[in-house]
């Protein structure tokens, strides 16, 4: 269950994603959700599988309490302002490759911390899935939630809360 839980919070921030699209009035097609979910299966499987090769120990749990931590102070403070721009514009492949990487990264270092627990495919596939599914949230109700800031507070007190539980878990 926590690591439900955890692939839940780590994705998060694609929520912000989401949401500063849909308020940047920048189309989200069909091409870029299935290439977000295609990069994020394999930013995930190549760290995974390299974690697990090489039989890397270093997501430990007072690591990994350290980078929620980490993580929840960056999603505290962070102060994108969001763009307008004109109505229906497509998200450039560049901007995309970017968001898939910036997206992909606190996940990635979430997942580590369970790759001794569970199998590489289920945490893939899970990670991957969760983080696709709440940027489409975010992007598809964005008009009903207009407070950015809000969501940063929401975002980096769930990385605490996930950090505090992670010490007795």
């Amino acid at each position: 269950m926590f690591v439900f839980f955890s692939a839940f919070v780590a994705s998060l921030d694609g929520f912000i994603i989401g949401l500063s699209l849909r308020l940047s009035n920048i189309k989200f097609s069909n091409k870029n959700i299935f290439l977000f979910l295609l990069g994020n299966i394999i930013i995930y499987s190549l760290a995974i599988f390299a974690y697990t090769f090489f039989h890397f120990q270093f997501v430990t749990t007072l690591v990994s309490t350290i980078l929620y931590f980490i993580l929840a102070y960056f999603t505290f403070i962070d102060s994108e302002e969001i763009d307008t721009y004109q109505e229906g514009q497509i998200l450039s492949l560049g901007k995309l490759l970017l968001l898939i990487l910036t997206h992909s990264l606190d996940g990635t270092l979430v997942s580590l911390s369970f790759v001794y627990d569970y199998s590489i495919f289920f945490l893939v596939l899970l990670f991957s899935f969760m983080s696709i599914t709440i940027l489409l949230i975010g992007y598809y109700f964005g008009k009903l939630f207009r407070m950015k800031k809000k969501n940063r507070y929401i975002g980096s007190i769930l990385f605490v809360l996930l950090a505090i539980l992670n010490q007795f878990f």
